[in-house]
């Protein structure tokens, strides 16, 4: 591909956003409910023009702001870190200054390009995809380049320049890469009292020395079992046993509270150390409930042998002190066509939704810089563009192959399709898990804040008799558009998310499967009664990564749901610099972060 035609989408939306051409189709259109200003005024004989675009007000989150004199144009992607409490407009006055104004006090804010562009340029280079303007009262979304993996830049190299290029990477991912990743746990009976390096934080520091025999480390289980505890996610179905089970505990980067360190109960949940409200579990399938093993046999297939004794890794998320964001990352996910989609040959739009670029919008691969201190847990979230769309079954054939759509800060990237699994953040940051419809675009599209859609649901509602209901293309592979080799086989180290209820709470699920095709996913969300769960990524550990963080007040520490997914992170002399967080990725992702306190 040609330079110029690698840029033509950016240039041609260029040329629209400061002509404004009826012809002209750019990622500002997709905004239905966008509020544009202009003005226009002469400094020294020479004519600007100004234009300020709030991509939806409804949000506030999202601005472009244009500068266009003589032959010197620019755009910039500005984010309103206070969008509930401040309001951003074009100055009144005959100046070049926006207007923010909070709690009926209005700030003056210089954006004139010869003041700001040498700093934006700057802040590029040094990779700052968030740059602060006037006290911090507003960001520049920084053109920065994202962190990929190896593995991904050879696949991303096979799929664009080498014929059958996917093809070759499903044969590496089933030959070099099958089962690379799976974590078959020794299994035993649970030894009930086990005195674990993980669990030294609940000690107190005078029974570092005494609580060294049975009697005393009874006595201190029982003391801590008086005492009140925070409300756990309901624990998996299992089959019943006259004793409890233990997985050895060899593969888990997260420590956690109570005891049994060295051996996990199966099904069972347990407080992390780092943050309270986050909890951790493990399970292999072949430990659930046969009720829910042999319930809905039409819609999901028996597991084989291996997917039956790979552990599963779950970790919920206490959404009664948790809020969650979603971030695209700065190449992916992409709003051109998927090779997938079939109607892709007959057209000669760029992308499904008209456009073939989000520019002059930003992707950052980061969380923004206000929220640091509130951060809890990031995670990788979905497929990218290529394989976000049906080749094959119902919807391959309708809505352009079904790619799947995404929202970010309110503004539509890609348009949400429906029959597709959707996981939405709303205004007053509620969590929604969903299949979406066509009525939810009159009903819901304007209360969403974030969204992301994946496939088609692993879980979708839970029956009479208190059963989760598995998705209807669950066992069916090219319907499901579940990805894996080219013959056919499935299981793949996965990644999935579940809403669970408990008395009145909702808890968020990120399970991370060792190697499971989408029937053990749904069964292991069926045992930890999971009312609705979806697909995330795949194949490698930084496609299915997790890293939970230690409370911005203390000194940053970072520790990973399955040991080995650094891999992606820097490691320094003072600490560890973790991708979605300090710095930025080429992926999309989700973060989790506490409420105002």
């Amino acid at each position: 591909m040609s330079v110029f035609r690698k840029h033509l989408p950016y240039l041609l939306t260029l040329l629209c956003f400061y002509a404004q051409s009826a012809w002209c189709f750019s990622v500002i259109d997709l905004q239905t409910t966008a509020k544009k200003e202009h003005k226009a005024l002469k400094i020294k004989g020479l004519t600007i023009r100004q234009t300020l675009i709030n991509l939806n007000p409804a949000i506030n989150s999202w601005f472009l702001y244009a500068y266009r004199a003589s032959k010197k144009s620019v755009v910039y992607h500005l984010e309103n870190p206070q969008p509930t409490k401040q309001m951003i407009t074009l100055s009144k006055k005959p100046d070049l200054y926006l207007e923010i104004t909070k709690n009926g006090q209005m700030f003056a804010c210089d954006i004139t390009p010869e003041r700001i562009a040498e700093r934006v340029s700057q802040a590029e280079k040094s990779g700052e995809s968030y740059i602060p303007l006037c006290d911090n009262r507003i960001y520049i979304r920084g053109h920065v380049k994202g962190r990929q993996s190896t593995k991904e830049m050879i696949a991303g190299f096979l799929r664009s320049y080498i014929w059958h290029g996917e093809e070759v990477t499903s044969l590496i991912k089933e030959t070099l890469l099958k089962d690379k990743y799976l974590i078959d746990s020794e299994t035993s009976t649970l030894k009930e009292v086990t005195l674990s390096s993980n669990v030294t934080g609940d000690l107190p520091p005078s029974c570092y020395e005494k609580c060294t025999n049975v009697e005393n480390t009874i006595n201190l289980q029982n003391t801590l079992d008086q005492q009140p505890q925070p409300l756990e996610p309901i624990s998996a179905k299992i089959a019943e046993n006259p004793e409890k089970i233990g997985l050895e505990n060899n593969f888990l980067g997260i420590s956690v509270k109570g005891f049994n360190g060295e051996q996990l109960e199966v099904g069972k949940w347990y407080q992390a150390n780092l943050s309270e409200g986050v909890w951790v579990s493990a399970i292999k399938p072949s430990f659930i409930d046969k009720n829910l093993l042999t319930s809905y046999t039409d819609k999901v297939s028996s597991l084989d042998s291996v997917e039956e004794r790979a552990t599963a890794t779950l970790i919920a998320f206490d959404l009664e002190n948790f809020s969650l964001g979603y971030g695209i990352g700065t190449e992916s996910p992409s709003v051109e066509w998927s090779d997938r989609s079939l109607a892709a040959e007959k057209s000669k739009r760029p992308g499904p939704d008209g456009i073939g670029t989000i520019k002059p919008l930003v992707g950052t691969g980061r969380i923004p810089p206000y929220l640091l201190t509130r951060m809890v847990a990031t995670f990788a979230a979905g497929f990218k563009r290529n394989h976000s769309a049906f080749k094959w079954g119902p919807l391959s054939r309708i809505n352009n192959g079904s790619h799947y759509g995404f929202i970010e800060h309110g503004v539509v990237l890609s348009k949400l399709q429906p029959n597709l699994a959707t996981l939405i953040i709303t205004q007053d940051d509620s969590i929604v898990m969903k299949t979406w419809a066509e009525e939810d675009n009159e009903a819901l599209l304007g209360k969403i804040k974030h969204a992301r859609q994946n496939g088609v649901p692993l879980v979708n509602g839970i029956d009479s008799k208190d059963i989760p209901i598995p998705g209807e293309f669950v066992k069916m592979w090219g319907e499901g558009n579940w990805s894996g080799s080219i013959d056919n086989k499935q299981r793949a180290l996965r990644a999935g998310i579940c809403l669970q209820k408990k008395d009145g709470r909702n808890f968020l699920i990120f399970g991370y499967f060792s190697s499971a095709t989408p029937n053990a996913m749904a069964r292991v969300f069926q045992s930890y009664s999971c009312d609705y769960a979806l697909h995330l990524d795949m194949n490698a550990l930084e496609h299915t990564y997790l890293g939970l963080y230690s409370r911005g007040d203390r000194p940053f520490k970072i520790e990973y749901l399955i040991k080995g997914m650094e891999v992606l992170d820097y490691d320094t002399s003072e600490l560890t610099l973790a991708r979605f967080l300090h710095f930025s990725d080429n992926r999309d992702f989700f973060y989790v972060y506490r409420k105002d306190e």
